[in-house]
């Protein structure tokens, strides 16, 4: 404030205003602040005095603000509206600002002009809004939710039992669009006319209806199946030969997309309901009897009676080697004493000289119950003491032997040396050598008083020769190559076996014997045998606690392979003797192991690989989760139990050759 002589006056009280205080506004000390956009005068007086200034105010963007900030969209097409808003640098809006909107990811989403964000892809995606030089974002997620789920086709008619139709099921959002990597959740409304498996396999199980539904979350969506009238499907398994038996334990299969299989139990019947349409219908009666199969039309119950053939091959090299076990040393036996009877003159056959010479041996009168057979040693064998020693080892197994074949054994002749068992039936004698283990003694004397007893009464009987007739099989090598002479000792042990011990055998040797020579079999249960001090057993028919390791042998050109030969052991087993069924694969390389419930593991030869070993077969190894293992701890326990039928799928390595060899394959 100045006078008139320009001189500046204190003391003087200035008074401010404002042209326009929504512009801009000043305080009593002159301080002014912009208030809104424009132009303002602002005014000092002092009396009469005054003087004036013009304030221009512009704001500047110097931030923006997007809102809301973050979002979540559920469905492709989906739109939502992102609202911007321009600050100065106090943090007052600014009107009017003009923005420009932008799509960090626009797969994800998109901006229009005026900020309308649509989904357009999963993820995440940023979007901007820019005024000037300054800008702002917000975050926008897409994440598709299943609104609704379509199954095809829609409606669906089974035409054949075993037809398999493979059900689609396709997600979508609120708008429409397909959402991928969804997991469904399958069921069946009627699980007792068609079922449905995880991955949306559907089978046909009986007549009628069902609502097949594939749910994601809270949606779903349904499709209708249909399954025309069913049939029942029923018939008997037996061998083919006049008297021929119920091969239990066979395996008859309905095969046609899917399978299922029922083991044939000791009525020898079978009975498939609900089957409709074409189906194949495979029987497996291995390792004894040919596979059949037939393929039937189900347009009405029917009766499929099926014969099956035998291979013709005996399942046994020699009876005496079935099982150690028929005879064991617990069992009863009727010796009663032994008392040395002196020296005694035995006639004997020398090779070297070729002629007869005349042996000095140890006499033993062993007496058995009613019964008195004289043990002959040979003086080679030692003194008196050892000698009498060497009968001792013998006496209890031969007192084992069922009574009906007591009778004819008159003397046992001990010969020094390695030699096979051997008996006459003329002369009621039976040779054995020392050599022997005693393990199977009650078996081998089993066989050999056969000779000594029976014999001569049946080998060449009416009745036996119409029972090798009927059977035309032999159940051992030995009585192939020897029919005339070693067909009765053979068979009968097979009889005693499964007739008075069968607890003893394994259910393979139990089904060998009663499917390969049921008219023996029937022949010697109708002689009335004293078989003291034997009972019979109850046979242990195989029945629905036995079950079917079966399935194919594939190699490395994914072709069947043929001759492939399989062992199933029970978990635990040590021996060879343990191991309770094989297989050799056939033309298909398809095998059926018959076996009781329980734990097991297989080994496999494969064939024809190798040069080297006798048989042309090389061990491939155990069969293990991850493939073949040469260590049996590693490999797999097949898991088998409550008459189910096992299938699997065994694939020999690429390179067989480079595995170790065997020195045998049956």
């Amino acid at each position: 404030m100045r006078d008139l002589d320009l001189t500046v006056m204190t003391g003087v009280t200035v008074t401010w205003t404002t042209s326009a205080s929504s512009v801009a506004t000043v305080d009593a000390a002159g301080v002014v602040t912009g208030a809104g956009n424009g132009t303002a005068t602002i005014t000092a007086s002092a009396g009469q005095a005054s003087g004036s200034a013009v304030v221009t105010v512009t704001q500047e963007v110097a931030s923006v603000e997007v809102s809301p900030s973050v979002t979540e969209l559920t469905a492709w097409g989906e739109t939502i509206q992102l609202a911007a808003e321009a600050l100065d640098a106090n943090g007052h809006a600014v009107a009017g600002a003009e923005f420009s909107w932008e799509s960090a990811y626009a797969l994800v989403a998109t901006v229009d002009a005026l900020g309308v964000v649509t989904a357009s892809g999963n993820g995440t995606a940023t979007i901007m809004a820019s005024a000037g030089s300054a800008s702002g974002s917000a975050v926008v997620t897409v994440t598709q939710e299943v609104a609704s789920v379509e199954v095809s086709p829609s409606m669906t008619e089974l035409t054949a039992w075993g037809e398999i139709v493979q059900m689609a099921a396709e997600a979508f959002d609120a708008n429409r669009h397909p959402v991928v990597g969804v997991e469904f959740y399958w069921e069946s409304a009627d699980a007792l006319v068609a079922e449905v498996d995880a991955l949306g396999l559907v089978s046909g199980i009986a007549e009628g209806e069902a609502t097949i539904t594939a749910s994601a979350g809270a949606a779903s969506g349904s499709a209708m199946v249909t399954v025309p009238p069913t049939f029942t499907l029923s018939g008997t398994v037996r061998d083919s030969r006049k008297n021929g038996p119920v091969l239990a334990g066979a395996v008859v299969r309905l095969e046609n997309g899917k399978v299922e299989s029922m083991v044939i139990g000791p009525d020898g019947g079978y009975r498939f309901p609900n089957v409709w349409g074409t189906v194949t219908v495979r029987v497996i009666a291995e390792p004894t009897h040919e596979t059949e199969t037939v393929e039937i039309a189900m347009e009405e119950d029917r009766t499929l009676d099926f014969k099956l053939e035998h291979t013709g091959t005996p399942p046994f090299h020699a009876t005496t080697l079935i099982s150690p076990q028929v005879i064991e040393p617990s069992d009863p036996t009727t010796l009663e004493s032994i008392t040395y009877a002196g020296r005694g003159e035995l006639p004997h056959w020398d090779k070297q000289s070729e002629m007869t010479i005349t042996i000095d041996t140890y006499l033993f009168d062993v007496r058995y119950a009613g019964h008195v057979v004289e043990f002959r040693v040979y003086p080679e064998l030692g003194s008196r003491e050892a000698a009498q020693g060497t009968v001792e080892t013998y006496i209890h197994a031969l007192g084992q032997i069922p009574a009906v074949l007591m009778p004819g054994i008159k003397h046992v002749d001990i010969h020094p040396g390695e030699g096979r068992w051997n008996a006459s039936q003329t002369l009621g004698i039976i040779v054995i050598y020392p050599d022997r283990e005693p393990g199977d003694f009650g078996e081998v004397f089993v066989h050999e008083a056969t000779h000594t007893t029976l014999d001569q009464t049946h080998e060449g009987s009416p009745g036996w020769r119409a029972a090798q007739e009927a059977d035309g099989v032999f159940i051992s090598e030995y009585a192939r190559d020897n029919p005339d002479t070693e067909d009765v000792a053979e068979s009968f042990l097979a009889w005693f076996a499964v007739r008075y011990q069968s607890e003893r055998l394994t259910t393979a040797e139990i089904i060998s014997i009663l499917r390969t020579i049921p008219n023996r079999l029937t022949y010697f249960d109708e002689q009335g045998f004293d078989m003291s001090p034997y009972t019979p057993s109850e046979i242990q028919y195989p029945s629905e606690e036995i079950v079917t390791i079966q399935g194919k042998v594939i190699g490395p050109n994914n072709q069947p392979v043929e001759g492939t030969f399989l062992r199933a052991w029970p978990d635990g087993a040590d021996t060879f003797v343990d191991n309770v069924g094989t297989a050799t694969t056939g033309e298909d390389g398809s095998f059926a192991i018959v076996v009781p419930d329980g734990s097991f593991i297989l080994d496999v030869f494969a064939p024809g690989v190798s040069t080297e070993s006798n048989e042309g077969c090389t061990f491939v190894g155990w069969h293990g989760p991850g493939g073949f293992t040469a260590v049996r701890e590693h490999a797999t326990r097949f898991k088998v139990d409550d008459g189910s039928v096992l299938d699997i799928v065994i694939r020999l390595p690429d390179h067989p050759d480079a595995l170790p060899r065997i020195e045998w394959c049956a």
